[in-house]
């Protein structure tokens, strides 16, 4: 076997490789899904799956209504992004790859905190889904601060707490001076800016 012919070999089991971890990966990520919607009967708001008690279903569809009345342009970005909202203490990590949304309900969370304040999160997750693209979000500075400012711009539309307004704004200027966000899209990652703050823009405890 010629050189040439081992160094493709060897990218092709890598990829190979690769793909069978995917493939797992995602079963377990599908069969978790499916085992937490099967706790609950499904509501639909639109295209979007709603598991949970009754309470919980109707909280979230309070906050889809004051997002289509306030911001149709955010409503219709948590409506082609999100798949399924589910009611879960599954990390919501989990559902990034299949545009699913599992929230707690516990205190100190955006769901905890009104429907105004729901509804701006729902688009910071559906923007996060978008720049996914199916796998984990880039995490430079600059990705992730749109995330926020556009979450900022829906809590000003839906008139949320400006509390809660001046805390993203105080995580957009954290990630603003981040080495990392001065460069171009191809950006260095900076430990302690937007690699360390990803669980929390695309997680369910940051106010």
């Amino acid at each position: 076997m010629t050189k040439p012919s081992v160094y493709v070999r060897r990218i092709q089991l890598r990829a190979a490789k690769f793909f069978q971890k995917w493939m797992a990966g995602r079963k377990t990520v599908q069969r978790v899904y499916k085992v937490e919607c099967s706790k609950f009967p499904l509501h639909r708001v639109g295209a979007i799956k709603i598991y949970g008690t009754d309470d919980f279903v109707q909280r979230v569809i309070t906050a889809l209504e004051t997002l289509k009345a306030s911001y149709p342009f955010g409503y219709s970005l948590v409506q082609r992004y999100l798949h399924s909202i589910v009611e879960s203490d599954v990390k919501p990590q989990m559902g990034l790859t299949i545009g699913v949304l599992y929230e707690r309900t516990a205190r100190g969370s955006p769901f905890a905190a009104g429907s105004a304040r729901y509804a701006a999160y729902l688009v910071r997750r559906a923007v996060g889904q978008r720049q996914s693209l199916g796998f984990a979000v880039r995490s430079s500075s600059r990705a992730l601060a749109a995330i926020l400012k556009r979450e900022v711009h829906t809590m000003a539309l839906v008139e949320c707490d400006a509390v809660f307004i001046r805390y993203i704004r105080a995580q957009i200027q954290q990630l603003e001076s981040a080495p990392s966000f001065r460069y171009s899209k191809s950006v260095k990652r900076h430990r302690g800016g937007a690699k360390a703050m990803l669980p929390q823009v695309l997680g369910s405890t940051l106010l």
